[in-house]
């Protein structure tokens, strides 16, 4: 039983003679602007963050488990739905094995998606919109620092908020997950601040080999691990057990009308990606079914899709050609995609799939995957299709993405398993559908392995009540 007066007594004390001076000199200047952050919270831009993390206040499920008189074992905070996506296997490994467990998120991408999985788990998950504009750490306002029961934390990635890696420095144990090199600031006077952030942690599971490289030459004070990818083993899961799913023979027909050295995927696409389409030979070769294209939008939204369409059907009348084109809705069932096999055999065309939950799933069954996002944002999944076996097209939007490293990395000499495109008219004429290029097999093996080995150690450091 642990009262709430016994946990927070003498917190502070303990917690600032732990600090080093730039962390508390960052702590104390957010205490300074406290309240010009409130005046922009009513009156200014920050209005929907300070609404966003008042949500705390009504959900029974951001309860403390102090309040229940109950301590959690871990904490694992995350940013996005990315990042959660990438420590979601370790926090289900660990709910299994019977531990309580807090989440703390900082982006609101990700509510929808982590309520929907905390519920699942109601009493064993509590969980925290991290407070950045209602954080105080007296008397009131909301205080991460005093909400946390936990005695070890995770945290992926980098938001290295001074009431965040406050509260890591109380742990028994602060752990980094999927550490990467992949920054300007890691040279120079930058580099000696930032390794002093890094230092706070007592252990770092890094992203790629490079990643291991430089940190476990850095740093000197931490327990630096090799590289750990969690996705990768919840991919390799799922692609083997495509079979299990309610739609998987349907598709595995529709994907199978032609043989594999014809089928490409544009998967994750956007609309300002259509220009893919900006070839007459390429259209030509899906028309004659010369190849079999299956498109896959990034969003599943009917006017997203139809601006896709739309932009297509533009490109295709650009060069007074016909190409049909053949929906399957979110909702669509085995009947709906054997309507399509059967008109697509009378009549071949581009197959646009709105079908949620399969993607994943289908690259294996693809020569050649071109993956959307690279000419925006940043790509998306890249590591998807390459534990599919399948040769990877993308555009230049690769500088945030770890995935890109570790295909790269993987690959080994054989450069033909990835290519950046920098103009999408080039597509079609640089698409290889030669699988025999993909990397082989074992190789995937012995990364999925690698990956398993990784993870039982992080498991034993957060199940083992003594470390």
């Amino acid at each position: 039983m642990v009262s709430k007066k016994d946990f927070q007594k003498g917190e502070l004390l303990l917690i600032i003679s732990n600090m080093p001076i730039l962390l508390l000199f960052s702590l104390l200047l957010r205490l300074i602007l406290w309240p010009f952050i409130q005046i922009a919270a009513i009156f200014g831009p920050l209005k929907s963050r300070r609404d966003f993390e008042r949500r705390n206040l009504n959900d029974p499920q951001c309860l403390s488990f102090l309040q229940t008189h109950e301590r959690a074992d871990i904490l694992f905070h995350f940013s996005s739905e990315g990042e959660f996506e990438q420590i979601r296997p370790l926090i289900e490994n660990m709910l299994d094995l019977g531990h309580k467990v807090e989440l703390m998120f900082t982006s609101e991408s990700v509510e929808a998606k982590l309520i929907s999985f905390a519920r699942s788990y109601k009493d064993r998950v509590r969980f925290l919109r991290v407070p950045l504009v209602e954080f105080f750490p007296f008397i009131f306002g909301q205080n991460l620092l005093h909400w946390s029961t936990a005695k070890k934390m995770v945290m992926v990635r980098y938001d290295f908020f001074p009431d965040l890696m406050t509260l890591g420095m109380r742990m028994s144990r602060f752990i980094l997950y999927s550490a990467s090199m992949k920054s300007k600031t890691n040279s120079g006077f930058s580099w000696g601040l930032k390794k002093l952030i890094y230092e706070s942690y007592t252990d770092i599971f890094c992203a790629t080999k490079n990643d291991f490289l430089f940190f476990s030459k850095a740093l000197e004070r931490v327990n630096v691990h090799p590289e750990l990818d969690l996705r990768s083993l919840q991919i390799s899961h799922r692609q083997m057990n495509f079979h299990k799913q309610a739609l998987s023979s349907s598709l595995r027909e529709l994907y199978e009308m032609v043989e594999l050295e014809k089928r490409i995927c544009l998967a994750q696409l956007w609309p300002n990606e259509v220009d893919l389409f900006s070839d007459r030979e390429f259209l030509s070769s899906i028309i004659e079914g010369e190849c079999f294209v299956y498109l896959a939008p990034h969003k599943l939204a009917p006017e997203f899709v139809t601006k896709i369409v739309d932009g297509i059907r533009a490109k295709a009348s650009g060069f007074g050609l016909e190409l049909p084109i053949y929906t399957l809705e979110k909702e669509a069932g085995e009947a709906e995609i054997q309507e399509v096999i059967r008109t697509y055999k009378d009549k071949a065309g581009l197959i646009i799939s709105s079908i949620p939950g399969v993607l994943c799933e289908s690259y294996p069954f693809f020569s050649h995957v071109f993956i959307g996002g690279g000419h925006g944002k940043g790509v998306h999944s890249l590591l998807e299709p390459f534990m599919g076996q399948a040769l990877i097209t993308c555009g230049p939007g690769v500088h945030r993405s770890t995935e890109y490293e570790i295909v790269k990395e993987y690959s080994g000499d054989n450069r033909k398993q990835i290519q950046i495109l920098d103009n999408l008219k080039d597509f079609y004429h640089n698409c290889s559908l030669d699988k025999s290029c993909a990397t082989p097999s074992e190789v995937l093996e012995n990364f999925v392995s690698h990956n398993e080995i990784e993870m039982n150690k992080l498991i034993k450091i957060l199940d083992n009540h003594n470390a």
